[in-house]
């Protein structure tokens, strides 16, 4: 009765995923974190139709049942470790922006897979992780806790490097590392379990459970999410509006920045949509370089983005788009583009000027960011 249990429980397991596969699969492909999405999937799903089979073939006595058994293990252990590994490159590539030593430490991540794998294997003669005896029933080897190790270290690492990343970012990034935390959690939480009460198997469910719930979160952000630049779209920067016109502390003006690419249309029109997008993608980069992590960054159509904030004074404020323009100037220059990329910025201050609608908020900085272009324009 409880063998077939787990498979109806793993099969449960099976469809939640083949859902999230079907419903996930107009997501971008070439975003590294969505591959390592998918590559988990793939293998909880391999885990549990293992887990299943190791269960209904555990004390079954047929010919050949002792090898086909020990091989399902072996499959089974070597899988395990191989969802942590992919856990982990997951959690990196959340954390952490792509670079020249992120191959590196995906080389670095895969050490523990290669381990337990060569453990897996030998002990089929050692049975030094697990054994099956004469009655072909599975048991744990006397250094199993090897393999509980090479399981857990990973995992409370990828929990280190999230609350790290969270020290200096973005609200909204800082809210996406706590479901990150969530979604670890849950298969800890699974693996403690599972290890403490023998013959319990619950840890590959839970990753399930992750699964769905940051798929749920995927689904979420692509809503309010710019898909080129990652940030916030104009429907989230609507919103964020509502919402913080009744926050703003007494000490603390509220402002909205609105920030337009200077001859955006001449990148495209001479160098191509490609590197037009390639530009968007640096500009965001240089004004997260001068924001703090509690600004609140937008794109709200083409060349344009707005920042929501809070600083002191208006002085602050000025000096935060001098540091804008600042740090795009030196992104272009670090990227050695072959255009000069560069700003227009108008400001507006929520409750100054009798600004007290979101549409006059909006407004008021849109105008004086087109007069701050305009007057480039006849300097030129």
């Amino acid at each position: 009765m409880e063998k077939f249990l787990y498979a109806e429980i793993n099969t449960i397991g099976l469809a939640i995923l083949a859902t999230i596969y079907m419903k996930g699969r107009n997501i971008t492909k070439s975003d590294l974190s969505q591959k390592m999405f998918n590559y988990l999937l793939y293998v909880t799903a391999s885990l549990l139709v293992f887990d299943a089979a190791m269960r209904c073939l555990d004390g079954l006595v047929f010919e050949a049942a002792n090898e086909i058994l020990l091989y399902t293990t072996t499959i089974y252990y070597i899988l395990t470790v191989a969802m942590v590994s992919v856990l982990l490159m997951y959690c990196d590539s959340k954390v952490y922006v792509s670079d020249g030593k992120q191959k590196l430490r995906f080389k670095i991540y895969m050490i523990p897979f290669y381990i337990n794998a060569i453990l897996s294997v030998i002990s089929f003669t050692t049975e030094w992780i697990f054994r099956i005896d004469e009655n072909n029933v599975y048991h744990r080897g006397e250094l199993y806790w090897i393999h509980v190790l090479i399981i857990f270290i990973p995992l409370l690492y990828s929990i280190r490097m999230i609350i790290k990343g969270m020290k200096d970012c973005s609200e909204v990034k800082r809210n996406e590392f706590r479901y990150l935390i969530l979604f670890l959690l849950s298969p800890v939480i699974g693996f403690i379990i599972q290890t403490f009460c023998y013959g319990l198997s619950i840890a590959h469910i839970c990753c399930v459970i992750s699964l769905l719930i940051t798929f749920i979160n995927i689904q979420s952000n692509l809503i309010i999410m710019d898909p080129l630049t990652q940030v916030n779209n104009r429907r989230a920067f609507i919103d964020y509006i509502k919402c913080k016109i009744s926050k703003v502390p007494d000490e603390c003006v509220l402002f909205l920045l609105m920030i337009d690419v200077d001859y955006f249309k001449k990148i495209n029109d001479e160098f191509g949509h490609t590197v037009g997008d390639e530009a968007l993608v640096l500009i965001v980069r240089g004004i997260n370089l001068a924001c703090t992590r509690n600004d609140f960054l937008s794109r709200i159509g083409g060349d344009e983005f707005a920042v929501v904030g809070q600083r002191r004074n208006e002085e602050e404020i000025k000096a935060l788009i001098l540091e804008i323009e600042r740090k795009i100037e030196e992104v272009s220059i670090q990227e050695n583009t072959e255009y000069k990329l560069s700003v227009s910025i108008g400001y507006s201050i929520y409750g100054r000027d009798g600004i007290i609608e979101i549409s006059d908020f909006i407004n008021v900085a849109d105008k004086n960011m087109y007069e701050v272009k305009k007057a480039k324009k006849i300097k030129a």
